[in-house]
């Protein structure tokens, strides 16, 4: 079962996520700061990180890489796309997903491609 932590600041989203990936047979971590991701990671030895930019999410990716670490991370924002999103492969990420163009299945789905590169 693959294990993803969530990192999101919108609690409505966090459950919705939660409830979407749990039911697509991921075991779900939620992190409400940068120091809960870090400490599940290493925990858990999770295999997703998805995790909002407004939480930390480009330094959260830059640690992360730094650490040697090749765990699947996608960013995800909603402002301002083009420029975030380019950010965000820069960090590390390997994608980045604007929150208003992806409901939650499509996002499951989206991660399950990633996964399987």
């Amino acid at each position: 079962m693959p294990k993803i932590v969530i990192a999101e600041d919108d609690k409505f989203l966090v459950d919705l996520y939660q409830k979407k990936f749990s039911d697509s047979g991921f075991e779900v971590f939620v992190a409400s700061n940068e120091k809960e991701v870090f400490d599940i990671i290493e925990q858990e030895k999770a295999d997703v990180l998805l995790v909002s930019l407004i939480m930390g999410g480009l330094e959260i990716v830059k640690k992360i890489r730094q650490e040697g670490s090749n765990m699947k991370i996608i960013i995800t924002g909603y402002y301002d796309v083009t420029e975030d999103g380019k950010k965000a492969i820069e960090a590390g990420a390997d994608k980045f997903i604007d929150k208003s163009h992806f409901i939650p299945a499509e996002l499951v789905e989206e991660i399950k491609k990633l996964m399987e590169k």
